[in-house]
């Protein structure tokens, strides 16, 4: 089983090379259940800074299996009950 760090390098690592909305950010802190990582992540001006120039709005949610690793990125209109039903980290 990966820890949140681990999902979070994770996630970084697959969105860094192709990311043109300000500085990637991937926060140190998300959610889980007993399967899953919730990564959140977007652009370091709006989400540390408070910039909202860069709110990527409908960017799709990172979920991070614990025991596989594997990303998916989903809609969260599409997952919202599964969403909200995890807790911090």
């Amino acid at each position: 089983m990966i820890t949140y760090a681990e999902a979070a390098e994770l996630v970084f690592k697959a969105l860094k090379d192709d990311w043109e909305y300000g500085s990637l950010f991937v926060d140190p802190e998300g959610f889980e259940n007993e399967e899953l990582y919730l990564v959140p992540y977007g652009a370091r001006e709006f989400l540390v800074e408070g910039d909202e120039l860069f709110v990527i709005d409908g960017a799709p949610v990172a979920l991070v299996n614990k025991f596989t690793s594997e990303i998916s990125f989903v809609a969260y209109l599409s997952n919202r009950e599964l969403i909200e039903s995890l807790w911090p980290t």
